[in-house]
């Protein structure tokens, strides 16, 4: 009967969690959305240097892929 007590306990515990990050992605969902069409808005300036383009091409690459990344990893988790 204590077993299933501390599984249950587990369980809730997990589910607390996923939820709370899920909650916290939702929060930055907006941020990283502005964040993005910002970078995607200064890669079209004509007067940035081609260097700078480059890097900040990269990195708008870099944060999307990272970002995409971490909602499947919350979603996958969720599931399992």
């Amino acid at each position: 009967m204590k077993y299933i007590f501390f599984i249950d306990l587990m369980d809730n515990h997990k589910v607390v969690k996923q939820d709370s990050i899920e909650t916290d992605i939702e929060k930055h969902s907006t941020v990283i959305s502005n964040l993005l069409a910002f970078d995607h808005n200064l890669l079209n300036e004509t007067d940035i240097s081609q260097r700078n383009i480059h890097s900040l091409s990269r990195t708008v690459q870099t944060l999307e892929q990272r970002w995409i990344l971490l909602k499947e990893l919350i979603m996958k988790q969720k599931f399992e």
